[in-house]
């Protein structure tokens, strides 16, 4: 267990756990009506229930990463949907060791209408990055959106990236050798592939690289290994594993023989995927044998 999650392909709840080795739960919060919240408890590692926050609003708020501090304090970020306005805003809030609401806070551009939050990144001087996307439905644009906190929540800097014709839309992030590389996806009228991206800790965008789009739009499930480069899993058809470079290079892939597509409820495909500390890929799904 790390001390940040999100991203990736990971589904709630997620859990996270700080220096001291206590552990904090992250799932949704159900309230009356359509909408839910974000859901955060603290337990200690024999599992002791220690604190608990719920955080409500009129909309829908879901989170999608969560990351502790040296300090014991916890981050929680996410997407805040308008139900009557059909925007989206990300948020992060954080809460102290001892369960305190400390601050919120919410990318305010209000030229885009939707603002979509990947992963929330502690790094070792205890600023926080937040990585995301935007979308900007008039100038039919999108890209990613990387912020940098300082631990009071005040901005240090703002970075994006939308060149060129291509939409963009950023999946996972990890921070390498003092960069930060983050992953997405590419898009226009001709296909769709993924996107590298990478930055220095103060904002400046370092170089980027395109995959080949790919032959269809089952690579769903993903995540970021410790070397920087994405892992993919296949969704739908085929189990089937891709590891693609930060240069936009495909590194290999692999496919089990003897699968085939069956009944809709059998369909072939992965459900899950997982690189540890040593490069070794874990994937889980299901097969469908002739």
């Amino acid at each position: 267990m790390e001390n940040t999650t999100g991203g990736s392909d990971l589904q709630l709840p997620y859990l996270v756990r700080d220096t001291a080795h206590n552990i904090f739960m992250c799932a949704k919060a159900y309230q009356p009506g359509p909408g839910v919240g974000f859901y955060v408890s603290k337990h200690d590692q024999n599992g002791n229930f220690l604190w608990k926050q719920i955080h409500q609003a009129p909309g829908s708020d879901v989170i999608y990463s969560a990351a502790t501090d040296n300090e014991g304090s916890i981050y929680v970020g996410g997407n805040s949907y308008s139900l009557v306005l059909g925007t989206s805003q990300h948020i992060v809030i954080k809460y102290g060791a001892d369960g305190e609401k400390l601050w919120s806070y919410a990318y305010q551009d209000t030229t885009a209408v939707g603002k979509f939050l990947s992963k929330l990144l502690v790094l070792p001087d205890q600023d926080l990055l937040v990585v995301g996307s935007f979308v900007d439905v008039p100038a039919s644009n999108s890209g990613m959106l990387v912020t940098r906190l300082h631990p009071d929540g005040s901005i240090v800097w703002t970075a994006t990236y939308d060149a060129g014709t291509n939409n963009y839309t950023t999946r996972d992030a990890i921070v390498k050798d003092g960069r930060l590389i983050v992953w997405g996806h590419w898009g226009n009228a001709e296909g769709t592939g993924f996107f590298c991206w990478q930055l220095d800790l103060e904002g400046n965008t370092l170089e980027g690289h395109a995959t080949e789009a790919y032959s269809d739009d089952f690579q769903h499930h993903f995540t970021t290994g410790a070397d920087g480069n994405l892992y993919v899993g296949d969704y739908y058809g085929e189990y089937k594993i891709t590891k693609y470079k930060c240069n936009g290079e495909t590194a290999w892939q692999y496919v089990k023989s003897g699968t085939t597509m069956g009944p809709y409820s059998v369909n072939t495909k992965m459900t899950a995927i997982q690189v540890d500390s040593l490069g070794n890929v874990f994937g889980a799904g299901v097969v469908y044998l002739d």
